[in-house]
């Protein structure tokens, strides 16, 4: 039985929201505006908390990598990102990434990607047509079964679910 079967929408909320109020409690200073610090520290901190709520799956940042079976990876690609970077006329020059913030997965089976997330946050919501429109693609052409964009900081975070589109 794939393990995805086991979630739905409430329960992932009810999960991500208890990793998201650890982040809040322990690391309340990577949340502090005048701080500032940098998305993939506060993304590094949130994964480990989420790995605590996802104990069957493997929890990784910026993970760039596919099984195509047992022991057989290939780097994770998105076929129509170019399409969309065209269409919300991102410049190439900004190297922005198309690797996603956060996944819940299983490295060994394409068939349970669970969860990718990209994280913004609060005080830093530029781009956020970008972040929606990888994680289209992340849900559509990688099979992720929740595709989340999650903005955060010290007090509150706001979860935003996207399905196929």
């Amino acid at each position: 039985m794939n393990k995805n079967s086991e979630y739905s929408e409430d329960v992932i909320v009810d999960l991500l929201n208890n990793a998201i109020k650890k982040l809040q409690e322990k690391d309340s200073k990577l949340l502090d505006k005048k701080f500032n610090i940098n998305e993939r520290t506060v993304t590094h901190r949130l994964a480990m908390y989420i790995a605590e709520e996802f104990p069957n799956f493997d929890v990784d940042c910026e993970y760039n990598r596919m099984a195509l079976g047992k022991k057989e990876y290939i780097k994770k690609s998105i076929n129509n990102l170019k399409q969309v970077e065209k269409r919300i006329k991102i410049d190439d020059v900004r190297a922005i990434t198309v690797f996603p913030d956060i996944i819940v997965h299983n490295r060994e089976y394409k068939e349970e990607n669970l969860i990718v997330i990209e994280v913004k946050m609060e005080w830093k919501q530029n781009n956020l047509d970008f972040d929606y429109a990888k994680l289209n693609c992340y849900k559509n052409e990688l099979g992720y079964k929740f595709a989340v964009h999650l903005i955060l900081d010290s007090e509150k975070s706001i979860l935003k679910f996207f399905n196929n589109e």
